[in-house]
């Protein structure tokens, strides 16, 4: 009778209290999630079959629900594949868009968080359609699969989802049916991405036209546009480095992953702005292929970066040399040569640069010596101008200070020359 009694409250809390697919305890993972090494990363999960929305949240090799929603999606069930037919898409998006009820027709309630569908995958299907959204609702209650392709919650749900999304960052996975894995498989997983990744970011930093090439699927035919210009870049800039921020690896559907990645070029301690980029990857009988490769909205290519890169390194040598020269020609009284580091529309305390310069020459016969030592410049580029700072001391006989200079450059006939220089004194 006790062993009856127990088992009897034991289904009873199983009701009670049911089983959470993503406690750590469970050491479970969502099948659509393959592999994550983000720190902070959150997926919005939404499960057409159960009409569940979650936000998930890695928290060290696990992940938990944040979040759980009741949702929902299209009248029709199935993949969406054409406008109009009622059907809420599948696979790995991002939230583009972000509008609050103001901006919204009543339908939508009181937020909406739009969807790049259709993907670059979509476009390759030939599937179409437009506005895929996941909003709120003017409807009370909210009803399991009523929508026109959508995602609708109801609005305390929206608003709440809201404050844990960001625009153009987000992953939104839309599964038929959302699936879990034991860590084994994960694990297993894992090695097998990553190893992918890495090898295929090295064909960029080191390999050839045909090292590249290898790691795409015959039926996919890259952008090769920018592989001179690349091999060029790195030849100037002697080496350069390919270096991952994060990496992220989603199912888009059976046999077809998506990798997410943030990455910078590295040249001589001189680094790029962040790189978001796309690939489309298909398991294949030669192993993993790659059937798209593309950047996310609004992020820099490959090429641009590395000619910002190149760039930076060429001016900042340049501007360095400059200060250089016209420190030690201070500090040797040549006025001459000092002089040749100004613009030709230099000014001084009312003064033009040739009477400056006269001031200046005038000044320095009356020392012994000049003594000029400087820490290394901050130089930062906005336009057509360069700034730099850096910590001064100045010496000469009878005389000492120390402050913070700022030299604003400009170029004339090719060449940096300074047009205003800021002196602070600290000590």
């Amino acid at each position: 009778m006790l062993f009856i009694n127990r088992f009897i409250l034991a289904v009873c809390l199983i009701f009670i209290f049911p089983f959470n697919s993503f406690s750590q305890e469970s050491k479970l993972f969502p099948a659509d999630i393959i592999y994550s090494d983000s720190e902070n990363l959150r997926v919005v999960l939404v499960d057409k079959k159960s009409q569940k929305l979650s936000l998930i949240e890695k928290n060290n090799n696990y992940y938990q629900s944040k979040l759980e929603f009741r949702c929902s999606t299209g009248k029709n069930q199935g993949d969406k594949a054409f406008e109009g037919d009622s059907k809420t898409p599948e696979g790995v998006y991002v939230i583009t868009g972000h509008y609050t009820e103001k901006y919204l027709s009543p339908v939508y309630g009181t937020r909406a968080l739009t969807l790049d569908y259709p993907n670059y995958l979509d476009r390759a299907e030939g599937k179409n359609g437009y506005n895929i959204w996941i909003h709120g609702t003017d409807k009370e209650p909210l009803e399991d699969r009523t929508t026109n392709g959508c995602v609708a919650l109801d609005n305390d749900d929206i608003n709440k989802l809201s404050e844990y999304v960001d625009v153009g960052k987000t992953p939104v996975i839309i599964t038929k049916n959302a699936k879990f894995i034991e860590e084994s498989e994960y694990l297993d997983r894992k090695q097998k991405f990553v190893e992918f990744f890495n090898l295929w970011a090295n064909s960029i930093e080191q390999g050839t036209y045909h090292d590249f090439l290898e790691f795409y699927s015959k039926d996919y035919l890259p952008d090769l546009s920018w592989w001179e210009k690349w091999q060029t870049i790195k030849t100037e800039l002697e080496s350069v480095s390919l270096k991952k921020n994060s990496l992220s690896v989603f199912r888009e559907n059976d046999g077809v992953y998506t990798l997410w990645f943030d990455f910078f070029l590295d040249a001589k301690n001189t680094a790029s702005e962040n790189l978001k980029r796309k690939l489309f990857v298909r398991a294949e009988k030669g192993g993993l292929k790659i059937i798209g490769d593309v950047y996310f909205e609004q992020s820099e290519d490959i090429i641009t970066a590395g000619i910002k890169i190149r760039d930076k390194i060429l001016y900042e040598k340049d501007v360095n040399e400059l200060i250089e020269l016209w420190a030690k020609a201070w500090s040797d009284k040549n006025i001459s040569v000092y002089g040749s580091c100004y613009s030709s529309d230099f000014t001084s305390d009312g003064m033009s640069k040739k009477g400056w310069l006269k001031y200046k020459d005038k000044l320095n016969k009356k020392y012994d010596f000049i003594k000029i030592d400087f820490k290394k410049p901050e130089i930062e580029k906005k336009g057509s101008l360069v700034k730099a700072v850096f910590y001064q001391t100045y010496e000469s006989s009878g005389f000492k200070t120390s402050g913070i200079k700022t030299l604003m450059l400009k170029k004339e006939e090719g060449k940096w020359r300074i047009f205003k220089e800021i002196w602070k004194e600290t000590g």
